[in-house]
């Protein structure tokens, strides 16, 4: 069991839920979890939650507009005329994937065989070709990349109808060499995918209504893909749409390129041999991961795939607002978005699930006498429903209300601290200070602490 996993569980034992015995099996050779535990039964023992007053109205003058369609149903087939229409008068939006259900949770990645799998990434991304035919403890290769894109879904009501954009994401990768990294018995199908088709991952396909081999889907452009496969999440490393390399980049999908590397040596000796490959090559610093290492082989700074977000939070759509923008739906809003009065930050809005975290976090501020670590002056936000048409994942899950920006300046900076974090991070927060591409003013919350 890994870490996040065994801390699901440990949160869930103290909702009532019990725990597993895989958990608890953790947690005897996991100091650091069982640490985890203890801070958690600290906090919970020794802090008290009143109940906020009402709730002020959800709507502002953005979702008061939305909300004013009539509920509309999905049609699983898009006609491709009115999607083309639509993509040339409002362009571009951006977010992620998703899976449904214990049975379809994203695992960890590519199946390894018996030699090592190594990923290896750059922030500042890495080039289209990439050559390792040099190191000879290498057995296997495949240079691929995680990116976001639009998707297109017609809604109507009669004779009426318009365009809604659904986050996707997206894996490109290259036929010919990425299958050997998958299951044998999903191999043909992931090395048969043509530039006008795609794989859903069985969440995604779930999600999208039961799409099954045969249905298509459209992106921005109008551009129609025919869905070929549905395989298991992991098949795709947590994906939610698998295309070729090529149709990645036409799709602007391609913005996070990795490699997955099978080999039989020293992983210190392979990761110094495919840094010397890239040399001046890729811009960023080289990260580097072991299978187990981390939870998933792909190449992205997002602590989670916008699957399991979706997974966890629900998914959002965005229907626009201007020619620039989007707005997250107003039923989903609704749904999921309320407004909390949270100690030393006052009414913040975020998603329903993450308040009493972001709560118990604040408070525990003060109990401990760091209640100056929140800057008054300096700005606090959650929820943000304006969604720029050009947008990365980041603000996308910031339109989902996940992720907390603590002191953050005008200019961009922050003054958070080591000590502000280590408490958000004891309430589920990962701290975008640790993140390789650092942002610390963020953070976003990945547990199940409620």
């Amino acid at each position: 069991m890994k870490c996040l996993d065994a801390r699901q569980a440990i949160s869930a034992s103290f909702d009532g839920d019990g725990m597993h015995l895989d958990a608890e099996n953790h947690l005897a050779g996991c100091s650091a979890c069982a640490a985890y535990a203890d801070d958690l039964q600290r906090i919970r023992t020794g802090l008290r939650f009143s109940t906020v007053g009402a709730m002020p109205d959800l709507a502002t003058d953005v979702s008061t507009q939305i909300a004013a369609r009539p509920q509309r149903s999905i049609r699983r087939r898009v006609g491709a005329a009115g999607m083309v229409a639509a993509a040339l008068l409002l362009g571009v939006f951006v977010s992620g994937g998703d899976p449904a259900g214990p049975s379809t949770r994203p695992s960890a990645g590519p199946v390894a065989g018996p030699a090592q799998i190594l990923l290896a990434w750059a922030d500042g991304g890495l080039p289209s070709e990439i050559s390792l035919t040099g190191l000879s403890p290498v057995s296997a290769s495949t240079r691929a990349d995680i990116g976001m894109a639009n998707l297109f879904e017609e809604v109507s009501d009669g004779a009426d109808g318009y365009v809604r954009f659904v986050p996707v994401e997206v894996l490109g990768y290259d036929p010919a060499t990425y299958p050997s990294f998958a299951s044998a018995n999903h191999r043909s199908q992931l090395s048969g995918l043509g530039h006008d088709e795609a794989i859903l991952s069985s969440s995604s396909a779930e999600r999208r209504g039961g799409l099954t081999p045969g249905d298509r889907i459209v992106f921005d452009g109008g551009r129609e893909l025919t869905v070929t496969a549905v395989v298991p999440d992991g098949e795709i490393v947590s994906a939610e749409v698998a295309v070729t390399s090529e149709t990645a980049r036409t799709l602007g999908a391609d913005q996070h390129g990795f490699l997955l590397v099978e080999h039989t040596g020293e992983n210190a000796d392979v990761q110094s041999g495919i840094t010397a490959e890239l040399d001046d090559a890729a811009p960023g610093s080289v990260e580097f991961h072991q299978a187990g290492e981390s939870p998933y082989l792909r190449g992205s700074a997002d602590p989670l795939p916008q699957s399991v977000i979706k997974e966890r939070f629900g998914e959002f759509s965005g229907v626009p607002y201007d020619d620039e923008q989007v707005v997250t739906d107003a039923g989903w809003s609704a749904a999921n978005i309320t407004s909390v009065n949270v100690p030393l930050l006052g009414e913040v809005r975020c998603h329903n699930d993450v308040h009493i975290a972001l709560v118990g976090a604040m408070r525990e501020l003060e109990s401990v006498g760091l209640a100056h670590l929140i800057d008054p002056a300096l700005s606090h936000r959650c929820w943000v429903p304006l969604v720029d048409l050009d947008a990365d994942a980041a603000d996308v899950r910031q339109a989902s209300g996940i992720t907390v920006d603590l002191n953050l300046a005008a200019d961009g900076s922050s003054t958070t601290t080591g000590e502000l974090a280590a408490v958000m991070q004891r309430w589920g927060f990962s701290w975008g200070g640790n993140w390789p591409n650092p942002q610390p003013a963020t953070f976003e919350w990945i547990a199940s602490v409620g």
